[in-house]
């Protein structure tokens, strides 16, 4: 065989190292609370004009969480212990991801 069947970079994924991932406050507020936000890529000058943008970390948004994996690591405490015995549920045959989305992660 002359072709590598093995892609060298399998995943085509951008990583805008200029930008940093962005919390903001959604336009279309959803709920009474207004407490809906968006994740967006900005640079710090653009950040500056969006009232209300609070950087979650560096590079660009969407490489490794989404929005809702976040909101997850905002409001547990202890991730450990629930993750922890997730894989040694999986140990056990139950199904690994259905059990770390039980706890409110995304796949």
């Amino acid at each position: 065989m002359s072709v590598d069947p093995y892609p060298r970079y399998p995943y085509n994924t951008f990583i805008d190292l200029w930008r940093d991932c962005y919390a903001v406050p959604s336009i279309h507020y959803h709920s009474v609370s207004r407490d809906v936000y968006l994740l967006r890529s900005l640079t710090a000058a653009e950040a500056a004009t969006v009232p209300g943008a609070r950087r979650t970390h560096k590079s660009a948004c969407g490489v490794c969480s989404t929005l809702e994996d976040l909101e997850v690591y905002k409001n547990t405490t202890d991730l450990t212990t629930p993750v922890r015995n997730c894989g040694l549920k999986s140990l056990l045959g139950f199904d690994l991801k259905a059990c770390i989305r039980s706890l409110g992660f995304s796949d």
